[in-house]
């Protein structure tokens, strides 16, 4: 997918001002006891049909080897699928502009010298950046009032601020894969 790989970039990039939050913590500590069931019963009814001379450590640390290599095959699916949202939203924003600004400038709000390139739809954030970034500072900030910045780190920070806005951005990535339902 496009922009997947800015999603795993996403994952391995440390964040090391996290580590001294202690609201990412108590998260860590809920997932980790959500994860072993913990007060669910899963853990007294696995138990009940083991026999005496089972060795509990064993099976303790298999449970555990699975929780981790299942946690790093859907953690990684996860935010290769937010970042191709992210690259999508972007496209979408970037193409947007261009046409709030060709608007403008055929209404004559805006000078000549900030229409975006024709060649926009090959590669719309890539094009728009470099293009968007090569203008002068007077006509870059006559642009930054009429439109929005369109920025892939932004929207990738937006699909984490939360489970239900995860759940929904989610969701909306998947509808953009081909042959979606």
């Amino acid at each position: 997918l496009e922009g997947a790989k800015f999603g795993l970039q996403q994952l391995v990039v440390a964040k090391i001002s996290d580590v001294y939050n202690v609201s990412v913590w108590s998260v860590a500590g809920g997932q980790v006891l959500f994860n072993t069931g913990i007060g669910l019963g899963s853990v007294a009814s696995l138990a009940s049909y083991m026999p005496q001379s089972n060795n509990c450590l064993s099976d303790a640390f298999l449970v555990s080897v699975i929780n981790l290599l299942t946690l790093l095959i859907v953690t990684s699916f996860n935010f290769s699928v937010l970042g191709f949202w992210a690259t999508i939203i972007t496209h979408r924003c970037c193409e947007r502009n261009a046409e709030i600004l060709l608007k403008l400038i055929n209404l004559g709000k805006l000078p000549p010298d900030a229409r975006p390139p024709l060649d926009l739809l090959d590669n719309p954030t890539s094009i728009y950046n470099t293009w968007f970034n090569g203008l002068p500072q007077h006509i870059k900030s006559m642009v930054l009032r009429e439109v929005t910045e369109c920025n892939i780190e932004t929207q990738f920070l937006k699909a984490s601020e939360g489970p239900k806005f995860v759940f929904l951005s989610f969701v909306e990535a998947m509808s953009f894969l081909p042959l979606s339902v």
